[in-house]
């Protein structure tokens, strides 16, 4: 009996006990490699509109096997960085007033529904976390480092939208943001002064200010007034790049080693 109870609970255990170990969430697989370095060709323009992405040409120059090659190009095709038809290579393609415009229009709506939720529930760790990217953009600015303001102005924000604890809303917000990177570049190649970054930075603690207050629909009316001012300065900017736009032969991107599976995330 007593041996018949000990089979019956190594059996349990073996059904329990998963064989798949975590994956630490710092390491990047080189399709995310391939795919981000694409991506960011595309958007800082080293890939011009109307050029041809041939994946087999890609896989070469990056030094990894086709599949992530297509994998990628795959997902850059559902970000609208790229069309496919069938038989045909890849396509580079050009940036629009009316996607510019629509993306914005949406931005507006999403984050500022995110703001008014995350209003409601924010608590004292939210505004640490806004509060720490706030001090982050102020010592870029104390620098003029227009990188790091950056990259500290997307924490921020990514701090604002989490506060709402809705994840289907933030997965809609992350998806047109995504959509909207090559817009913000193309704003940002003009609009990345140190005025310009002091001008972004009281209207962010405008937006602290009043999450701490609980008031959510004051950061969300600043929200949208900053997403429309962007999407006025943006159709200058998108006529001017696509005025300005013409094929490149040269490499956009670094090679990535061969057999490499996984590599330290430079984030």
């Amino acid at each position: 009996m007593l041996r018949r109870q000990q089979l019956k609970s190594n059996l349990d255990n073996m059904e329990t006990e998963s064989p798949l170990q975590p994956i630490p969430c710092n390491l990047r697989t080189v399709e995310e490699m391939v795919l981000e370095q694409l991506r960011e060709a595309i958007i800082c323009g080293q890939f011009k509109p109307g050029n041809k992405l041939k994946s087999r040409d890609l896989a070469r120059d990056l030094g990894v096997s086709s599949m992530p090659v297509r994998r990628a190009l795959t997902t850059l095709e559902a970000e609208g960085l790229v069309r496919h038809e069938p038989h045909r290579p890849f396509e580079v393609t050009s940036a629009t007033l009316d996607e510019a415009e629509t993306i914005y229009l949406c931005r507006c709506a999403l984050e500022a529904l995110a703001v008014e939720l995350a209003a409601a529930e924010c608590t004292e760790e939210d505004l640490r976390s806004m509060c720490e990217a706030f001090a982050s953009m102020d010592e870029a600015v104390g620098c003029a480092d227009f990188p790091a303001f950056r990259r500290a102005d997307d924490t921020f924000h990514d701090a604002l939208n989490q506060g709402c604890r809705r994840p289907f809303l933030i997965k809609l917000i992350w998806e047109v943001r995504q959509r909207a990177r090559r817009y913000r570049y193309l704003y940002h190649l003009k609009h990345r002064s140190v005025q310009d970054m002091q001008r972004m930075q009281i209207e962010h603690g405008q937006i602290v200010e009043a999450m701490a207050e609980g008031d959510g629909s004051k950061a969300a009316k600043i929200v949208t007034v900053c997403l429309k001012r962007t999407c006025r300065m943006l159709r200058e900017e998108v006529e001017r790049h696509r005025a300005g736009s013409s094929p490149t032969d040269s490499p956009a991107y670094k090679p990535i080693a061969p057999g490499v599976e996984r590599n330290q995330s430079g984030y």
